[in-house]
């Protein structure tokens, strides 16, 4: 008989743990667990979520899950600076041969491009523009520099290579002037 006491209890308790329960405060916050400011406690997502990252694609960091912009890092400033040059050229209509010399690297116009002065060991007024297309390839476009070796020379047929480590740089090119080609290519160590 005393369990049927209980019995008449029961609607009571199930009301009452319903009220109870519905009386549980919804807490904002972000409620995603890959966010930077996920907040465990969090029972609504509020939209404030976020992720801290480079979200510049032009970045060697890049994160296209970042919401939050954080310091990018870029190729250019990995590159910048003196490089020792050793550099072979076959040369048709003048003559070929081979030299050592410093070049150095600077920011082009843009992030994904860079500028190497004393290109071909020409002096520091001539300006190589190149573009860098992957984190280890660059494109060197046609165009005109002009240095010390006597006029101005059209710089063709160009690419370059980086090591993994951005430390070394290996630049194959074809320049010609007034009859003269050289075919060369040039490997480069950061000082």
């Amino acid at each position: 008989m005393k369990n049927r006491n209980i019995f008449k209890f029961l609607p009571v308790i199930l009301a009452a743990s319903l009220f109870f329960d519905s009386c549980k405060r919804e807490v904002p916050g972000c409620t995603n667990i890959f966010s930077d400011n996920y907040n465990s406690s969090a029972t609504v997502d509020d939209g404030s979520c976020y992720k801290y990252g480079c979200t510049d694609p032009e970045a060697e960091n890049y994160d296209p899950k970042a919401t939050q912009n954080a310091e990018c890092v870029y190729l250019w400033q990995q590159l910048q600076g003196n490089w020792q040059t050793s550099d072979t050229y076959t040369a048709y209509g003048c003559t070929g041969g081979s030299k050592n010399y410093i070049c150095t690297v600077s920011k082009g116009d843009g992030n994904r491009q860079i500028k190497i002065s004393n290109f071909a060991g020409m002096g520091t007024e001539a300006v190589l523009t190149c573009n860098i297309t992957t984190s280890l390839y660059i494109q060197i476009p046609d165009q005109s520099i002009s240095g010390i070796m006597a006029g101005t020379w059209t710089v063709t047929v160009s690419y370059g290579v980086l090591n993994l480590e951005k430390t070394g740089m290996s630049i194959s090119y074809r320049i010609e002037k007034s009859g003269c080609t050289l075919y060369g290519s040039a490997s480069l160590t950061k000082m």
